[in-house]
């Protein structure tokens, strides 16, 4: 039989938009804590994330891909199902490749056009986000 991983059962196993693990930005350099969405730097590069808290892994995660971007490597990460794995990948990748002007394109496979369409629509959020911020 196939175990299932479990969700964290609480909201209180969220991090707040890190003022802890991350810097939030405030006034008119970005969006404050409290609201949709945050900003936060890993190791100099300022990552545009799109819900207002962060779980400790996807926060792991983007630093451990961050690490094999500017190392220009290959990483194999994992991540428990229902932890955020595809806006984490997008918020780090997106805000990278902002920064970084010369990295070339991301490419994302999936197994099925209903994936796809999924990751599509995080992916639309995630530069929605961005491009918001970036105007206020």
């Amino acid at each position: 039989r196939r175990r299932r991983r479990r969700r964290p059962s609480s909201e209180s196993s969220r991090l707040p938009a890190p003022a802890l693990a991350a810097r939030c930005w405030a006034g008119g350099a970005g969006r404050g804590c409290g609201e949709m969405g945050f900003t936060f730097e890993i190791e100099g590069l300022r990552v545009f994330f799109p819900y207002d808290t962060i779980y400790p892994e996807q926060y792991k995660y983007m630093c451990e891909l961050k690490r094999s971007l500017d190392a220009k490597g290959h990483a194999v990460l994992e991540m428990p199902t229902g932890t955020g794995k595809t806006v984490t990948l997008f918020a780090l990748i997106t805000s990278y490749q902002f920064a970084h002007s010369q990295v070339g394109k991301l490419i994302y496979c999936t197994r099925t056009v209903p994936e796809m369409s999924k990751a599509l629509e995080e992916l639309r959020v995630v530069i929605d986000f961005r491009v918001k911020t970036l105007a206020d």
